[in-house]
């Protein structure tokens, strides 16, 4: 099933919209024990971070993906997992880091990857734990609904947020957090590649005509650039400032 390749992404502080043109065929997204009805081309999908039922808190929220009409219509909401089912890990967000929640879609067309963290609600100071004892998790979203947060990595975003994240294929991940650099593991993985020392607290992460690219910490000399040349997956790559 192919989902199109026409996209277009906005970031408002912990959500990210997702424009699905006309050319997305479908996608279907599983919640925890129920299947989600598939999303409506032209629709906009949102990051969302806590359910409404109080403050967000640096402890830990639930994540939602929320799918709306162009007019504001809310269409439904999926929520992502907050206990551990099988393979499949918790992905909760801070709720304060208002970095986080960077959704992409895969170049080919068929995935959304996320971030988040693998731990329970509440969880106290979130984002600074260690990763070696709360796992950031990857998350990715297939065309037919199915939900795998099975990628858990202990050397990812260690006491900061996890921010972005871009694939290519669903398998092969590209991510960037506060701390730690851009980095790439496959799914399932648990520990990944540093890919680059140049630069270590990343924003966004993004596949552009076959090249990853970067943006950084606001104030930071390199702003946006590319990492290495291609889609790098070893260690000793050079991120490149593109003014």
């Amino acid at each position: 099933m192919t989902l199109g390749k026409g996209i277009g992404v906005w970031v408002r502080a912990t959500t990210v919209l997702i424009i699905i043109t006309a050319s997305l065929s479908a996608i279907r997204i599983m919640r925890t024990a129920r299947s989600a009805a598939a999303f409506t081309p032209g629709n906009v999908v949102i990051y969302r971070v806590g359910d409404g039922s109080g403050p967000l808190a640096s402890s830990g929220n639930p994540v939602f993906l929320d799918e709306y009409t162009p007019a504001g219509a809310l269409v439904q909401s999926i929520p992502l997992p907050t206990s551990v089912a099988g393979g499949n890990h918790r992905l909760i967000a801070s709720g304060t880091a208002t970095s986080e929640g960077l959704m992409t879609r895969s170049s080919d067309g068929q995935y959304l990857v996320l971030t988040g963290y693998d731990a329970p609600i509440p969880t106290t100071s979130l984002a600074g734990t260690a990763a070696s004892t709360v796992p950031r998790v990857v998350g990715r979203v297939d065309a037919s609904g199915n939900i795998d947060t099975t990628t858990t990595l202990s050397d990812f975003a260690s006491a900061n947020n996890p921010r972005g994240v871009a694939s290519t294929n669903g398998t092969d991940l590209w991510f960037g957090g506060a701390a730690n650099g851009v980095r790439y593991a496959t799914l399932g993985s648990t520990t990944s590649t540093q890919l680059s020392t140049t630069v270590t607290n990343i924003r966004g992460v993004a596949v552009f005509a076959g090249q990853l690219y970067n943006s950084d910490s606001s104030g930071s000399a390199v702003r946006l650039g590319t990492v290495g040349n291609s889609l790098p997956t070893t260690s000793g790559q050079t991120i490149t400032n593109r003014p």
